[in-house]
């Protein structure tokens, strides 16, 4: 019994020492086809290609949520808002692949991990907001609550992203690499993304 109690002790150890590594090795904004100008993000490349902006730094208890102002949301809308690895691939929306979850304001759809969503909210364009976050209890335990929010208010439906913390190959971003990010097609002109840190005057309802 005492040497499975020591086993799960290093196994957690080994589990904060890697985090503790992911964070500290990825704390740089990462974008493809963003161009970025304070807190504005634009599409800037080739028509047909994805233009994705990672966050650089993770969500944390403390800093649990984020939104993004859409100021022009083109022809089409394509602007999808959500949590992924540090190491997410930049030509994908959050939310196609595995380890990310994201809201797509186009079509109102969340994405967990694949590229087909399931009805979640309304659409979003111009002038609407959109938030993330992660519910601050989720940080003690070993499934994610993510939530949305459109203008403040919290869209209806919780993503569980049912997946242990700090396991790379789970269908979830895991506490040490929550990162905030938004992604556009090219009938995107811009957005702005505003603070991530939840205050209590932008905190959703």
């Amino acid at each position: 019994m005492d040497e499975l109690r020591l086993h799960y002790r290093f196994l957690s150890w080994r589990r904060r020492i890697r985090e503790i590594r992911e964070v500290r090795a990825g704390r740089q904004e990462r974008s493809r086809h963003i161009l970025v100008d304070g807190d504005t993000l634009s599409y800037h490349g080739d028509s047909g290609e994805v233009g994705c902006y990672v966050a650089p730094r993770p969500l944390t208890r403390d800093n649990n949520y984020f939104e993004v102002s859409i100021v022009d949301s083109g022809v089409r809308g394509t602007i999808a808002v959500g949590l992924v690895p540090q190491s997410y691939s930049l030509e994908h929306q959050p939310g196609w692949l595995p380890d990310s979850v994201a809201y797509h304001a186009d079509d109102g759809k969340l994405y967990s991990g694949r590229a087909k969503g399931r009805q979640f909210g309304t659409k979003c364009s111009s002038g609407d907001r959109i938030g993330c976050g992660i519910e601050p209890a989720s940080f003690e335990v070993r499934t994610a609550q993510v939530f949305f929010t459109k203008n403040g208010e919290r869209m209806t439906g919780r993503s569980s992203t049912a997946a242990a913390w700090g396991t790379p190959s789970a269908p979830a971003a895991t506490r040490a690499t929550s990162w905030a990010a938004a992604s556009c097609s090219p009938a995107t002109t811009a957005w702005t993304a505003k603070g991530t840190a939840t205050t209590p005057a932008t905190r959703p309802r």
